[in-house]
């Protein structure tokens, strides 16, 4: 397979390990995709790519949010509070119903960077917590910036839900 290929070709090559990765989790292969972010955190054990998308795959897509949350804590000792762990960490909390901290982890992200995806994700918290309001509005900005293109393939069904409990609260 193509993981294995790039793993004989070059090892050490993670420019090549991370698109193998990526190429994984386009064909939903979550499982094979880790074990290669695995593989470059043992080349390179603070590769932020490598903790970042470990972290979003293990939660959106495994299932197992608890596990990602301690990657992606892990990288932010590493690197702080940069944007896009800040995201994934806010969309982590989201998948563990810890609403609050995700608001708040989302909002640091944008003032950091206002990026479309990250109203989309702090939209969605909004929504968990009941103010529509800033659901409503986070949504419009989001799409204002432009998101779409930036949306993991798990995510399409959660925004067409999102929309549909918005329209329905009008």
């Amino acid at each position: 397979d193509l993981a294995s290929k790039a793993r004989t070709a070059d090892p050490s090559n993670l420019d090549l390990l991370m698109q193998v990765a990526m190429s994984e989790h386009f064909q939903k292969a979550y499982k094979d995709e880790v074990q290669i972010y695995q593989d470059i955190l043992k080349i390179s054990p603070r590769n932020i790519g490598a903790l970042n998308n470990m972290a979003w795959t293990l939660s959106e897509n495994l299932g197992k949010p608890a596990e990602a949350l301690k990657i992606v804590e892990q990288a932010i000792d590493y690197y702080d509070r940069h944007q896009y762990l800040l995201d994934t960490r806010g969309v982590i909390l989201i998948s563990l119903k810890r609403y609050e901290e995700a608001i708040a982890d989302l909002k640091d992200s944008i003032r950091s960077t206002p990026r479309g995806i990250v109203y989309y994700h702090l939209a969605r918290a909004y929504e968990r917590v009941g103010d529509k309001a800033a659901a409503t509005a986070a949504l419009k900005q989001a799409e204002t910036l432009g998101f779409t293109d930036r949306l993991q393939i798990e995510e399409r069904p959660q925004l067409e839900s999102l929309k549909t409990e918005l329209a329905a609260q009008k």
